[in-house]
């Protein structure tokens, strides 16, 4: 029974950006904001944003990540030849 008027619109979707890696280094701190131009993860279809780091062997180190919009995680690999 879905019968009756409807309204249908097409917008341009937001350019996508690069994901370029962005540097960070022990004891910095970088905010960001994830948003619909950012790169989609091929798994789960979720926004990220890739951080590079790097350190010697048997360095230690404690990451945090927080925010008040949404649950956040961390994943994270080591990189060889630019590819994880």
């Amino acid at each position: 029974e879905g019968v009756g008027a409807f309204t249908l619109t097409a917008d341009r979707a937001p350019a996508p950006t690069t994901a370029a890696p962005v540097a960070i280094t022990p004891g910095a701190t970088r905010t960001g904001e994830l948003a619909e131009t950012d790169a989609v993860s091929e798994q789960d279809d979720t926004f990220y944003d890739t951080y590079t780091l790097q350190l010697t062997a048997g360095q230690r180190l404690v990451i945090d990540m927080e925010s008040a919009a949404f649950d956040t995680y961390l994943s994270f690999g080591r990189m060889q030849g630019g590819e994880w």
